[in-house]
């Protein structure tokens, strides 16, 4: 099992995994409660919702795919430049 922390200042928040294989777990996902502009915390708030979701990820070409305990797409990502 790896564990991962990272910064993510796209979304105001820091999410902290877990991984095993293609075993995908986010633990902890917290805000900062930093002021960002209404559309910011909005997409945050759903993002962090959907990450509570996940149970697994695939690649598909260049996009992560997020998948939750159903095999349902929760987020495809795309990684930037």
């Amino acid at each position: 099992t790896r564990l991962v922390s990272d910064w993510s200042s796209d979304v105001c928040s820091s999410d902290l995994y877990a991984q095993n294989g293609q075993a995908l777990k986010f633990q902890g996902a917290i805000s900062t409660r930093m002021a960002c502009p209404a559309p910011a915390m909005e997409l945050e708030q759903r993002f962090l919702k959907a990450l509570t979701a996940v149970a697994e990820f695939r690649m598909e070409r260049e996009m992560l795919v997020l998948v939750d305990g159903a095999g349902q797409v929760v987020a495809r990502l795309r990684g930037g430049e």
